[in-house]
């Protein structure tokens, strides 16, 4: 994900769908074959291409990405940021909510659009877990914070 600078408004809110074609959990050869697909989000503000969610708002913008997988057989856990740059991650991305039920689970993230992380390219894993053995897998998408 990468944020730039625009203009000001109500929240940008990017959803992002996650479908998964194989699980595989931590530890074996391969993370989870995953598609992510943005299902809604205002395109002057967010682009997702490649698997990387690009985002572009003024500096300080709060910005909302959610997270939707919506397959009973699997439930999110949390995610977590390897910036460049020491505790980037959970300055540029305060707030974690998931939410869990037996149809699916949702989760949202909140970006703070920071001056001092904009053009950070942050890698990071959306921690998965199968609800019918209890393993837990990794999603490894990207996310840049990209200023205009």
């Amino acid at each position: 994900m990468q944020t730039q600078s625009t203009s000001t408004g109500p929240t940008p809110t990017a959803t992002l769908a996650v479908s998964i074609n194989a699980f595989y959990p931590i530890g074996a050869i391969y993370p989870i074959s995953y598609q992510l697909a943005l299902v809604s989000g205002n395109p002057n503000a967010f682009t997702f291409a490649n698997g990387k969610l690009t985002i572009t708002v003024p500096v300080g913008t709060e910005v909302q990405i959610n997270y939707q997988l919506n397959d009973p057989r699997y439930v999110l856990l949390g995610i977590a940021f390897n910036p460049n740059g020491p505790g980037a991650g959970r300055q540029e991305f305060p707030e974690v909510v998931l939410n869990r039920s037996t149809n699916g689970s949702s989760m949202s993230v909140t970006d703070e659009s920071l001056a001092s992380y904009q053009g950070v390219d942050y890698t990071y894993v959306i921690l998965v877990q199968e609800v019918a053995t209890g393993f837990i897998g990794i999603i490894d998408p990207d996310i840049e914070n990209d200023p205009v």
